[in-house]
């Protein structure tokens, strides 16, 4: 049915594929574009934006919870146009987004849309896979293990050879280390906070929690994941500010 509702659909009575709040994606036939709703904050107003998607097919085009598209051949991104008005714009209320800036949707090359899928299906996602490779956002991780391949938690991950935080090698020991609930990740010699190592004996490294009031962080399921951290080890107790990396003695 959907098949044949497309394969009917003209530029007067176009194919509804995605409804998605302010999003509607639809296809007159030959073409997929997508409509949007955009808040301009300036003049106090919606205005409507449609950009085409070139090369779509509209029999297999779905969007992904992250808010990705693509279909059986290709996964689709935006970027600004070159002749597009800033990305963002100055305003009273600050920096916003503005709303005259042109987008353009291209297909992503090298990615096989058609196996593309998130690592972890939720909308924080930041690992991502095909039949072929391993890929942090849309950027191919030439060191990742594809068959290895595991998200852990934060934005760490790790296969048989490496510990990843976000798309970059972190000396971490893949086979023996901890991670614990506020990102602090640990082997028998290096300590790492995200990208950040922290430079403490890792053998006795210990958090101790964090200090109230500094913390910007705080997961789901309630724990501290970035602030002011009270941490240990064999020499004393410090600080590790972790927007800084910087650590004092407490």
């Amino acid at each position: 049915m959907k098949k044949q509702l497309i394969q009917k659909a003209t530029k007067d009575k176009p194919y509804l594929l995605i409804n998605h709040k302010y999003i509607q994606i639809y296809t007159d036939g030959g073409k997929v574009y997508q409509q949007e709703q955009i808040v301009d904050v300036i003049a106090g107003k919606f205005i409507q934006r449609i950009t085409e998607i070139p090369n779509a097919d509209p029999y297999s085009l779905k969007r992904m919870k992250c808010g990705t598209l693509k279909d059986k051949n290709n996964v689709f991104a935006t970027r600004l146009t070159k002749n597009s008005p800033p990305e963002t714009i100055k305003t009273e209320f600050g920096v916003i987004n503005n709303p005259n800036a042109i987008y353009e949707y291209y297909a992503i090359p090298g990615i096989d849309g058609k196996s593309f899928k998130a690592i972890k299906e939720e909308y924080d996602t930041i690992y991502y896979q095909d039949k072929n490779a391993i890929f942090y956002g849309f950027e191919k991780m030439e060191n990742a293990d594809r068959e290895s391949f595991e998200y852990l938690d934060f934005c760490y991950a790790r296969d048989k050879n490496f510990v990843f935080c976000k798309d970059n090698v972190i000396e971490i020991d893949t086979h023996n280390f901890k991670l614990n609930n506020n990102g602090f990740i640990y082997d028998e010699k290096n300590i790492f906070h995200y990208e950040h190592q922290v430079f403490l004996d890792a053998k006795t490294f210990e958090v101790l929690g964090a200090v109230k009031g500094t913390y910007d962080g705080v997961s789901a399921e309630g724990f501290i994941f970035n602030g002011t951290f009270i941490v240990k080890d064999k020499n004393g107790e410090y600080l590790y500010d972790s927007k800084t990396n910087h650590l004092t003695n407490k």
